[in-house]
């Protein structure tokens, strides 16, 4: 062969271009030598490329990169370890418990998941460990998230990621955290002011309180706060003097029903219970029984209740029409309404009413009803209502009103001549245009220029109102248009007339 062109090549074939080819070669150098072959083939010493099914490609014997499931291993291919999940054809890539160096390895004890060059290099620990330092710390007496303490175990708290004994910060404690007591040992309770668990137990002559105090002790009293006494041992009562009164003292047991360690709850029929737990007489004249000296429950013969006081038909003439024997009404008169037996007054705008005073069922001659059942003075349609105003209202208001609850007038937008509501117009004053139940000043309608019936009437020169008149719209004026074309058609003969002459005056000369 020359320097420059191949005449025979060995263990290859010729190419076109007179250079040699190389099996599954797929780039060469400028003197034709295989730089690197096609996939799952690895170039050789001898600058050929060799079948491997477990290498993608490299050079020299030398593996750069490996088929699925395979790593490299100085320059050779070998299967992952079982523990590998992903491999990039180079290293293991996601180990099921760790990464260390790019190969699978156990992490440390109480680890889950590692990172790094050392198995030790801890991300997240396992149950009941927590991460410090790149380890995982056992925690026996506590509760963690895998990475941090969350709680303690009783008698314990939280304080730098540790679980530290209560008892060690406090005494007699028996919960707490970082900052505080929360429940003391028994027979101790919290002063939260000051932050400490003080003994329940008191001295001689003294009781422990509701409130965990100790207090004077009250004779006979079962249970106190702050020095007074909330209830009595048995057979003893609570008086009005915050002291605890055996039973048989008639004093205060006369006309009580029913006793307990708080003294009197129930009078006999005729009496009512005071505060101090005593029981006081009904006013026999006015009630049979009651609940105090002005609040009956229940009347005497020939008398009816009414709101907790008793009554007698006496207080009834004028206002009832039908009276009931044993105390009451059954129909009161026009102008009243009843309520229970009693006979109430309507309200003055009612002419009848029921239930309540304002609740009319028919309103007085200078009043009208409304739709709600009130009645109002007539004297407000006056201005607004355009036909005679009855007990039922108005029928039909005036221009520039609108009917509202079917027999009131209220007043329009300034700018509605008449209206359907407030701001829905159906007419408009005499400068405006209804547009869209809405009044517009013309001088807002582009062109336009007078105004009639709410509709744009006239419009600026070669415009016209549109056909409902709230715009204009442009429009050919004809005599115009005709005096355009005539002048155009006077310009035209006038030339053809000069011309026509000069033609003649030249062929005369000529």
């Amino acid at each position: 062969s020359t320097m420059t062109k191949c005449l025979f090549c060995e263990n290859s074939r010729l190419l076109p271009d007179n250079m040699c080819h190389i099996n599954n070669c797929v780039a060469y150098d400028y003197n034709g030598r295989c730089l690197a072959c096609a996939k799952n083939y690895l170039l050789n010493t001898s600058g050929f490329c060799e079948i491997s099914i477990n290498c993608l490609y490299g050079y020299d014997n030398n593996c750069l990169k490996c088929a699925k499931d395979y790593i490299l291993n100085n320059g050779s291919c070998v299967l992952k370890q079982e523990n590998c999940l992903i491999t990039d054809g180079v290293l293991c890539r996601k180990c099921g418990s760790g990464v260390i160096f790019g190969k699978c390895d156990i992490c440390s004890s109480g680890c889950i998941h590692c990172d790094g060059t050392s198995k030790n290099e801890c991300i997240v620990c396992a149950t009941n460990y927590i991460l410090v330092n790149g380890y995982c710390n056992k925690i026996e007496n506590g509760m963690t998230n895998n990475k941090e303490m969350i709680s303690c175990n009783n008698n314990l708290y939280i304080d730098d990621n540790q679980c530290y004994i209560c008892s060690q910060k406090y005494n007699q404690v028996y919960l707490c955290d970082r900052q505080k007591i929360i429940q003391c040992e028994e027979s101790y309770y919290i002063n939260a002011n000051e932050n400490l668990c003080i003994s329940t137990t008191c001295n001689n002559n003294e009781t422990n309180e509701e409130n965990n105090l100790c207090s004077s002790t009250i004779s006979n009293c079962k249970h106190s706060i702050n020095s007074k006494c909330l209830e009595c041992e048995s057979e003893y009562y609570l008086d009005s003097n915050n002291s605890c009164v055996i039973y048989n003292n008639l004093s205060y047991a006369l006309n009580c029903e029913i006793f307990n360690h708080f003294g009197c709850i129930r009078c006999v029929e005729g009496y009512y219970l005071e505060s101090n737990k005593t029981c006081s007489k009904c006013d026999t004249s006015l009630c049979q029984t009651c609940y105090s000296l002005t609040y009956c429950l229940t009347c005497s013969v020939n008398k009816f209740l009414s709101g907790h006081q008793c009554k007698s038909n006496e207080n009834l003439i004028g206002k009832c029409n039908k009276f009931v024997t044993s105390g009451g009404c059954s129909e009161c008169l026009e102008g009243y309404y009843k309520n229970g037996l009693d006979c109430y007054e309507c309200d003055t705008s009612c002419s009848t009413c029921f239930s309540a005073p304002t609740k009319c069922l028919k309103c007085n001659s200078t009043n009208f009803k409304t739709t709600s059942g009130s009645c109002l003075p007539r004297s407000l349609l006056y201005e607004s209502c355009d036909v005679e105003i009855t007990e039922n209202g108005c029928e039909k208001c005036k221009d520039g009103y609108y009917l509202v609850d079917s027999n009131q007038c209220q007043k329009c937008d300034s700018n509605c001549k008449t209206c359907y509501s407030f701001d829905m117009c159906l007419t408009c004053t005499s400068d405006k245009i209804l547009v869209d139940s809405k009044c517009k000043n013309y001088s807002s309608i582009n062109n336009c220029k007078a105004v009639s019936n709410s509709k744009c009437s006239k419009c600026t020169f070669w415009y016209t109102p549109s056909e409902n008149g709230t715009f204009c719209v442009k429009k050919a004026v004809w005599w115009v248009i005709l005096i355009i074309i005539v002048f155009t058609i006077a310009i035209i003969v006038g030339v053809f007339l000069i011309f026509t002459c000069l033609i003649k005056s030249y062929l005369k000369h000529t």
